[in-house]
């Protein structure tokens, strides 16, 4: 299985992709959409 980590885009900290939700919600209580920017000349955006 392929674990992918990163850093929250408000506090820095490393954390796995697959727990960025719930970062974003429950530590910034950030709703809503939320889009990455992978790459400045190609953003990703998902929306749920």
């Amino acid at each position: 299985m392929l674990k992918v980590k990163l850093n929250c885009p408000i506090c820095g900290d490393l954390i796995r992709a697959r727990s960025l939700e719930g970062h974003l919600e429950n530590v910034h209580e950030l709703t809503g959409t939320v889009t990455l920017r992978l790459n400045p000349t190609h953003p990703y955006a998902h929306e749920p």
